[in-house]
């Protein structure tokens, strides 16, 4: 009779067992798939956004790099300049809040590309390039992540910048465009695409400036005393020459 009672006292103890490891497993298996959805919400990455970039032109300076503002290059980017193939360059800078967005991210099969255009209303995300009337390549690197780490600088020169429509003769505004493909498919991150690109728009100076008028020539020891009236409103400038 005993042994009877034991017997059903330890199925119940066992029937008990089962329930609560079924119970803990079925609680377990939601739980991991829980944590599997938030640890796969936090890995995902933050779609890249122009305001993650800016774009700096530098001119050369001795041995260091200076920025150029808008008005700076209004009047440096000029057609002496291109003719002498100045150096210049394009800073790529990844604001410091947005490096996380490329702290998870694999540097196989991504690309940053550096394009300057003529006439193009943005990067088409259609195809590996920009889709413009005139544009070319400045710069490219593979591993997109190194934007994280610190600032990509691009040379190049001024004759580059103005090649997009020939030869240094013309005046016009131009843009370089940061193209960026952060998934390795080839194609530019739709965050950053078309319009939405970041951008940095130039203006070139080609026209030479007129004569001066008013030019005269005055002898003086071995030297010649060179005066002329310049077109721009600044008092007459004097060049002394040797002989």
């Amino acid at each position: 009779m005993e042994s009877t009672r034991t017997s059903s006292q330890s199925l119940i103890r066992l029937r008990r067992n089962l329930w609560w490891l079924r119970r803990c497993a079925a609680l377990f298996g939601l739980s991991a798939v829980l944590c599997a959805s938030r640890g796969w919400a936090q890995s995902s990455p933050a779609a890249l956004a122009t305001s993650d970039f800016f774009l700096v032109l530098q001119a050369q300076d001795g041995d260091s790099w200076v920025d150029l503002s808008p008005a700076d290059a209004a009047t440096y980017l000029n057609q002496a300049r291109c003719q002498c193939a100045t150096p210049v360059r394009v800073l790529v800078q990844m604001a410091s809040v947005s490096r996380s967005k490329l702290s998870g991210l694999t540097t196989t099969g991504t690309q940053a590309r550096l394009y300057v255009g003529v006439d193009c209303a943005g990067l088409d995300s259609a195809g590996t390039g920009p889709q413009c009337p005139n544009s070319q390549m400045l710069g490219e690197i593979q591993g997109i992540g190194a934007l994280a780490q610190g600032p990509w600088a691009v040379p190049t020169t001024v004759d580059k910048l103005f090649a997009a429509v020939g030869d240094c003769g013309f005046t016009f505004s131009t843009t370089i465009w940061l193209w960026l493909d952060s998934t390795g498919t080839g194609y530019p991150d739709s965050g950053v695409t078309g319009t939405s690109a970041p951008a940095l728009g130039i203006r070139l100076d080609g026209t030479a400036p007129e004569a001066p008028s008013g030019i005269t020539v005055e002898g003086g020891d071995e030297t010649l005393m060179v005066s002329w009236t310049p077109r721009i409103p600044v008092n007459a400038a004097r060049r002394r020459l040797g002989s």
